[in-house]
């Protein structure tokens, strides 16, 4: 079938106009879904991305999201993932990381609290001054430490791309190595292990290579690359300035030519500034020199073994925590001066381009033209000193604010970091640079990957999320959230005046405005008005994701209307239909109160109505009567020991939660169970309103009253039940009274049956407060049928009395004739435009074309202007579901109409049938 397809215009009082055509997304064909369509994801973890224009939005997308899928346990992860990747990116931006749906579930939770989670990655993405370069990028490539046996193992068996660029640099390092790269890095017992130097560096190399070319395909591009020590070989590939081979090559013979000078010397770290370190290498000026500094208080020291000991002693006794590094050669020292000419004559032969990527030297501190990267260059790289810190200043004024380092875990992120910090505290530029890793030796590794992709995402850069062909494609989630505030001017509410002032009674309740009693009948109407606007509280109680008036408020507006009418118990009340409360829209209601009978009885009916609609929605019946029901029930005084002797506690931490997964979504108001006890077949409970909630002008809260029927929940033969249900009838509810609008109430309930219970509540000192003998409760399903998407809705017209029956002056012609002969100019004009009987041919469309002359010829003559045209179709539109329209006809319908809106009063259409009394 053809896609549905809608149109929709807006038209705004200044002039401006909108339009909007949306079309069916396509139906998934069979093939499109896999067996990976599950609730969790095993071992694979997906992202969750969310945002919206404004943090309470974002946080209420969350909830929407979180109850949408405790709703829909058959809704995978990689179906959710897929539908949010398609979608909108507004600042405020939120990632969820998880691999199963309760991760996925406890991280929307925190995120609808606004409370921090290990798999929640938060964010804004802004343009403030000094923020209109924060989308540089620089790829940050560290020398040796970040390595680890078993890195990368899981990349290389789930990702096709990254093993493809880790078998290229095997390649490549295959001339110029004895062992192999993959073995190495999966572990197998005959390769080398990473302690070894002239390892480690290629190994580190290829990792670093493979890496970045991830984070390019998965379309993070960056604007320069940066590398420190060796990091500048894999930089510079990266860049295009080195071939792979070339590369390859260099870290190859350079970490073989290191080999040489092991046993020799040493490496340490101290968390200071480079100038405070050379004050303290004044002893040993020919022997200790400054190898690399990386931040602020980052400083690396390199030279003899026997003089770097003598240091360490000094520091400690200086209390200073320099810390050795775990190698046994000193780059970057006078030691390397041996390697002068080795490397010289090794690394001949080499062939830098000019780079596509702007590389910043660390042994310039600035940008350097890639041509000159020659075998003195990298000689320059392993003997001079690092300048790392004093490059990454050159990248900050210049508008790079993104840091990525590419390693399989961070060593240079806490020195970038401290470097970005300190830029910030002497240049005040307002910006928000971002610093982030790429994987971690305490991660998987797509957990680690999709968390700096969140990084990035949350701070700045909208990135493409993975999807799963098909898994998401007719996915249906929560709509954006709005949060709507109105501009308007609203005054407050005046029911009880407006009453008054009516010749009504106020109603003297929240809910209702005005009482009439009519003096004929001996009946009462009672009338009120709510809206999730006038009455927000409601909103916190929705079933399913819809919000509903609580059976609760219903109890309460009979208990006020038999008070009214000196009936103070319900003897029953039967809901029929739930009353949905949608945004936006207002709901009228009405109470009628039949006069009473023999026995003083009256029954009570209450109806609403959206209240710019005119058909009523029957929603109850109720009983009402001056005396209980005959029939004893169990004792409302709850005075007694409290709780009772011999009464269990009951957790009540995840029952609100638990609901939700039911189908309940309560907010705050609703979530009034503060503590709770078994005993037998009954539960006991203590229930409140929030602080500030008011309750005056209520028998009892609708909320409180709520409340209290939650507790059938924690019966312990409840613990099976996950399916919802509502109440349906109520039996025996009578309001004892006592303190005016309590904010707290006790409570038993006794379950009576599958579906009943038996509820008392009393105030704090266990006096009765209200009792309901018996609560049926009804199962309610949590989705609909299907159902079309608009209903045409044929109202019979019985003609009046008075109509006249007199044939009018007019004039009746076929089409045929109409289009050759003068139009007479009479008063009225009919012209049947084909015969019933005629076939319809798809091509066949000359009936449209000259229906479409004629009423251009008709309309623009001036002679017409006193005469009224009426045309007649037959069949063009379904009057029933199993009529089926000419499709001739139909055109024509459409046509006739458009003349009509153009030329409003001039066109009359009429569709008939082929009945003979038509």
């Amino acid at each position: 079938p053809r896609p549905r397809n809608a149109a929709i215009s807006a038209f705004g009082v200044s002039g401006t106009n909108a339009h909007l055509i949306l079309q069916q997304p396509p139906t998934p064909t069979p093939t499109d879904t896999t067996d990976t369509d599950t609730g969790d994801t095993g071992d694979t973890p997906v992202a969750l991305p969310l945002s919206a224009k404004t943090q309470p939005a974002l946080r209420a997308q969350a909830d929407r999201l979180r109850r949408h899928l405790a709703d829909h346990p058959d809704l995978s992860l990689f179906q959710t993932a897929t539908a949010l990747a398609t979608r909108s990116v507004f600042p405020h931006r939120a990632v969820v990381t998880a691999t199963d749906r309760n991760e996925a579930l406890a991280a929307l939770t925190a995120l609808a609290e606004g409370s921090p989670h290990a798999l929640l990655t938060t964010g804004r993405a802004t343009s403030g001054p000094g923020e209109t370069s924060t989308g540089k990028v620089v790829f940050v490539f560290p020398g040796q430490g970040s390595q680890y046996a078993g890195m990368t193992r899981e990349l290389l068996a789930t990702s096709a791309g990254f093993r493809r660029a880790v078998e290229e640099c095997e390649e490549a390092l295959s001339p110029h190595v004895d062992w192999s790269l993959l073995q190495v890095l999966e572990e197998h017992p005959d390769a080398p292990g990473l302690d070894r130097v002239d390892v480690v560096q290629p190994v580190l190399f290829a990792v670093m290579v493979a890496l970045a070319r991830h984070w390019q395909d998965t379309g993070v591009r960056p604007h320069a690359v940066v590398g420190h020590s060796q990091g500048e070989i894999a930089a510079a590939h990266i860049a295009g300035a080195l071939s792979l081979t070339d590369a390859a090559r260099i870290v190859a013979l350079r970490s073989q030519a290191l080999t040489r000078l092991e046993g020799q010397g040493a490496m340490a770290s101290l968390p200071l500034a480079a100038h405070k370190v050379q004050e303290l290498l004044a002893p040993w000026p020919d022997q200790l020199t400054i190898a690399a500094v990386n931040g602020p208080a980052h400083t690396v020291i390199a030279g003899d073994a026997s003089a770097l000991e003598e240091f360490l002693d000094d520091c400690a006794q200086r209390d200073v925590d320099a810390r050795r590094i775990n190698v046994s050669y000193a780059s970057h020292s006078h030691h390397v001066d041996a390697l002068h000419d080795e490397l010289h004559r090794t690394l001949t032969d080499l062939t830098p381009l000019p780079g596509d990527i702007p590389f910043h030297s660390t042994v310039t501190a600035g940008p350097l033209d890639t041509r000159e990267l020659t075998p003195a260059y990298w000689w320059r790289n392993l003997r001079g000193t690092v300048r790392f810190q004093e490059t990454l200043q050159a990248l900050l004024t210049t508008g790079h604010h993104t840091f990525i380092e590419i390693s399989p875990h961070p060593v240079l992120t806490p020195a970038v970091q401290d470097t970005v910090d300190h830029h910030a505290a002497v240049s005040p530029e307002g910006i928000t640079p971002l610093v982030t890793g790429t994987l971690h030796r305490n991660r998987r590794d797509h957990h680690a990957l999709l968390t700096a992709r969140a990084q990035l995402h949350t701070h700045h850069h909208t990135l493409d999320w993975p999807t799963t062909t098909a898994q998401g494609r007719g996915t249906r989630l929560p709509t954006y959230a709005f949060q709507r505030e109105s501009y308007w001017l609203t005054p407050p509410l005046s029911a009880d005046a407006s009453a008054t002032a009516l010749g009504q009674t106020a109603a003297g309740h929240p809910l209702l405005g005005a009482i009439l009693d009519l003096p004929d009948q001996r009946a009462t109407i009672l009338t009120g008005q709510i809206s999730l606007a006038t009455h927000p509280w409601l909103a916190d109680h929705a079933v399913h994701d819809t919000s509903l008036l609580p059976a609760t408020g219903f109890v309460d507006l009979a208990l006020h209307a038999g008070a009214h009418l000196a009936c103070p118990h319900v003897h029953e009340l039967t809901l029929h239909t739930p009353l949905p409360l949608a945004n936006d829209t207002s709901y009228d209601l009405y109470l009628l109160a039949e006069e009473p009978d023999e026995s003083g009885l009256r029954r009570l009916v209450l109806h609403s109505r959206p209240h710019d609609h005119d058909e009523w929605t029957h929603h109850a019946d109720a009983v009402l009567a001056p005396h209980p029901l005959p029939e004893a029930g169990a004792s409302a005084d709850l005075s007694g020991v409290w709780p009772p002797a011999g009464a269990i506690p009951l957790d009540t931490e995840s029952l609100y939660d638990d609901l939700a997964v039911r189908g309940y979504h309560y907010g705050p108001v609703f979530q009034g169970i503060t503590a709770a006890w078994h005993l037998g077949d009954d539960v006991y409970a203590e229930v409140a309103l929030p602080p500030n909630t008011a309750a005056e002008g209520y028998r009892t809260h609708p909320a409180l009253l709520d409340a209290a029927l939650q507790a059938l929940a924690l019966h312990p033969d409840r613990a099976d039940d996950t399916g919802t249900a509502l109440p349906y009838a109520f039996r025996g509810v009578t309001h004892h009274g006592g303190p005016a609008a309590p904010t707290s109430l006790r409570v038993r309930l006794t379950r009576t049956g599958p579906r009943t219970l038996a509820l008392v509540t009393s105030h704090s000192d266990g006096t009765p407060h209200t009792t309901v003998s018996n609560l049926t409760l009804l199962p309610q399903s949590a989705t609909a049928g299907s159902a079309p998407l608009h209903r045409v809705r044929w109202t019979r017209r019985q003609p009046s009395p008075h109509t006249s029956t007199d044939t009018p002056d007019l004039t009746q012609l076929t089409l045929t004739q109409a289009l050759h002969q003068p139009l007479p100019t009479t008063p009225h004009l009919l012209i049947h435009l084909t015969d019933p009987d005629t076939p319809h041919h798809p091509t066949n469309h000359q009936p449209l074309t000259d229906t479409l002359n004629l009423l251009q010829n008709w309309l623009t003559d001036q002679r017409n202007t006193n005469t009224h045209l009426t045309l007649t179709t037959h069949n063009a539109i379904p009057a029933t579901p199993n009529d089926n329209p000419h499709p001739t006809h139909a055109a024509l319908w459409g046509l006739i109409r458009t003349a009509q809106t153009e030329h409003p009063h001039r066109i009359t259409l009429i569709d008939l049938d082929t009945h003979p009394d038509t």
